[in-house]
């Protein structure tokens, strides 16, 4: 498939997961990977009790349903429009993600989704890590057929790329131990083999999501939270949060005074925050530069 992009991020954390993002300077498109913390609704289209359904989006500016698992905008919605994307990327599997929606990129995360494939969910169905690549590679040749060959190399080569894989695989035991960057061996290997045709050639950037987390829980009054552990779209279990947000839930009325929207994902407003480190950060949180300095490198 050829070189695509040259830059790409990796975070980890605890609460907004394990995530990379890959850019190019005047970024054309946004194709986005992972699971539940990016979906915009592919669920919807796969045999699955795993959907994101009301109240998931209850605040989201263009109506639900949304096909988010949160009350409004996900991290990749913020950092789209801080990048100057006037559109939020589609799911690949609706039926109007066709055309000339395309060009401007394709979302392709499901919920439950992971690196590795593993055992049957009680769920219901996933579209896995290989499953997604391949669905890129099919919108890859749609964008040829489009365009041509050249025009789509341009076009790819000036995309920006997210990944967001979720931490279940490591917190139900399927890697033993993390690494200081809260990677396993396993993990790192088994990513870079998903994503060697958008990889060839890029520079890695990390940001340490458990910082991020963790500031924003330890600096939770000066934000503006009154709730730190306990989910604000709850149903039953100790801090509300035995299950994610379904229909069945309640909904807390002020939902920017909660860090965490249900048991896996966190409110708007924490997402809020955790971008402006994702693109503005220092060292600390984000190395060897920021979004925003390699979305302008």
């Amino acid at each position: 498939m050829g070189t695509i992009t040259n830059k790409f991020i990796i975070m980890c954390s605890i609460l907004f997961r394990i995530s990379a993002i890959g850019f190019a300077q005047n970024t054309t498109a946004f194709f986005i990977f992972g699971d539940s913390l990016v979906e915009v609704g592919n669920n919807y289209y796969i045999d699955t009790l795993a959907k994101p359904s009301f109240p998931n989006g209850i605040d989201f500016p263009r109506g639900t349903p949304s096909g988010r698992f949160t009350n409004s905008r996900i991290i990749t919605d913020i950092i789209g429009e801080e990048l100057g994307f006037q559109d939020y990327t589609p799911p690949f599997l609706a039926p109007n993600t066709t055309g000339d929606t395309i060009l401007k990129g394709v979302n392709y995360a499901s919920s439950g989704a992971g690196i590795l494939q593993a055992p049957g969910s009680l769920l219901g169905e996933r579209i896995w890590m290989d499953k997604q690549v391949d669905y890129f590679a099919k919108t890859r040749q749609d964008i040829i057929s489009r365009i041509g060959a050249s025009a789509a190399q341009a076009l790819l080569r000036n995309s920006l790329y997210f990944l967001a894989i979720g931490s279940n695989d490591i917190l139900f035991g399927e890697y033993a131990t993390l690494d200081k960057n809260g990677f396993t061996d396993e993990v790192v290997s088994s990513f870079k083999s998903q994503i060697t045709t958008l990889q060839h050639g890029s520079v890695f950037v990390y940001i340490d999501g458990y910082a991020v987390t963790d500031d924003i829980i330890n600096n939770s009054r000066s934000y503006g939270f009154e709730n730190i552990d306990y989910a604000c779209c709850e149903v039953i279990g100790r801090h509300g949060g035995l299950i994610p947000c379904t229909e069945m839930s309640r909904v807390c009325s002020d939902r920017k005074k909660y860090i965490f929207w249900d048991p896996f994902h966190p409110t708007e407003s924490a997402i809020l925050i955790a971008a402006k480190y994702m693109l503005d950060g220092g060292p600390e949180y984000v190395s060897p530069i920021n979004i925003r300095q390699l979305a302008n490198s």
